[in-house]
Protein backbone atom coordinates (compact mmCIF):
# COMPACT_ATOMS: atom_id res chain seq x y z
CA UNK A 1 0.00 0.00 0.00
CA UNK A 2 0.84 3.41 -0.62
CA UNK A 3 0.78 6.05 2.02
CA UNK A 4 -1.85 9.04 0.77
CA UNK A 5 -1.41 12.47 2.40
CA UNK A 6 -3.79 13.29 4.80
CA UNK A 7 -5.12 15.75 7.22
CA UNK A 8 -2.77 16.20 9.91
CA UNK A 9 -4.33 14.96 13.24
CA UNK A 10 -6.74 12.17 10.73
CA UNK A 11 -7.36 9.55 8.43
CA UNK A 12 -8.88 11.56 6.06
CA UNK A 13 -6.84 11.62 2.90
CA UNK A 14 -6.50 14.43 0.53
CA UNK A 15 -7.24 12.37 -2.33
CA UNK A 16 -11.13 12.02 -0.90
CA UNK A 17 -11.53 15.90 -0.01
CA UNK A 18 -10.65 16.85 -3.43
CA UNK A 19 -12.29 14.18 -4.68
CA UNK A 20 -15.80 15.26 -3.30
CA UNK A 21 -15.36 18.71 -4.46
CA UNK A 22 -14.93 17.83 -7.95
CA UNK A 23 -17.94 16.04 -7.39
CA UNK A 24 -19.71 19.25 -6.52
CA UNK A 25 -19.71 19.24 -2.71
CA UNK A 26 -19.03 21.99 -0.67
CA UNK A 27 -16.84 22.68 2.08
CA UNK A 28 -19.36 23.04 4.87
CA UNK A 29 -20.96 19.63 3.75
CA UNK A 30 -17.78 18.20 4.02
CA UNK A 31 -16.70 19.24 6.91
CA UNK A 32 -20.09 18.67 8.34
CA UNK A 33 -19.23 14.68 7.32
CA UNK A 34 -16.11 15.19 8.74
CA UNK A 35 -15.79 16.65 12.18
CA UNK A 36 -12.20 16.29 12.72
CA UNK A 37 -11.37 17.83 9.31
CA UNK A 38 -10.76 21.66 9.51
CA UNK A 39 -11.21 24.20 6.80
CA UNK A 40 -7.64 25.41 6.47
CA UNK A 41 -6.96 21.46 5.62
CA UNK A 42 -9.24 21.75 2.56
CA UNK A 43 -7.77 25.30 1.28
CA UNK A 44 -4.44 23.79 1.87
CA UNK A 45 -4.99 21.41 -0.25
CA UNK A 46 -7.24 23.52 -2.84
CA UNK A 47 -4.00 25.56 -2.75
CA UNK A 48 -1.51 22.47 -3.32
CA UNK A 49 -3.15 21.27 -5.96
CA UNK A 50 -3.68 24.59 -8.07
CA UNK A 51 0.14 25.34 -7.36
CA UNK A 52 0.73 22.11 -8.94
CA UNK A 53 -1.54 22.94 -11.47
CA UNK A 54 0.17 26.25 -12.17
CA UNK A 55 3.43 24.58 -11.95
CA UNK A 56 2.84 22.09 -14.58
CA UNK A 57 1.26 25.16 -17.14
CA UNK A 58 3.27 28.65 -17.19
CA UNK A 59 0.76 29.47 -20.04
CA UNK A 60 -1.86 30.64 -17.24
CA UNK A 61 -1.59 32.43 -14.41
CA UNK A 62 -2.59 30.94 -10.92
CA UNK A 63 -5.14 32.01 -9.64
CA UNK A 64 -4.19 32.97 -6.05
CA UNK A 65 -1.68 35.46 -7.94
CA UNK A 66 -4.15 36.81 -10.11
CA UNK A 67 -5.89 38.19 -6.85
CA UNK A 68 -2.82 39.36 -5.56
CA UNK A 69 -2.46 36.90 -2.68
CA UNK A 70 0.12 35.11 -1.39
CA UNK A 71 0.12 32.17 0.85
CA UNK A 72 2.34 33.50 3.82
CA UNK A 73 4.71 30.42 5.30
CA UNK A 74 4.61 31.07 9.35
CA UNK A 75 7.88 30.14 11.29
CA UNK A 76 6.57 27.17 13.64
CA UNK A 77 3.56 26.56 12.25
CA UNK A 78 2.74 23.16 11.28
CA UNK A 79 0.38 22.66 7.64
CA UNK A 80 -2.45 21.06 8.41
CA UNK A 81 -1.62 18.38 5.58
CA UNK A 82 1.10 15.94 5.28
Amino acid sequence: MIAKPVATGTRITVELTLGKLAAGEIIERILDAHPRLMCEAVLTAITFVEEASCQRSQQRPCLMKQHGEQQQNVPGKQSPIF
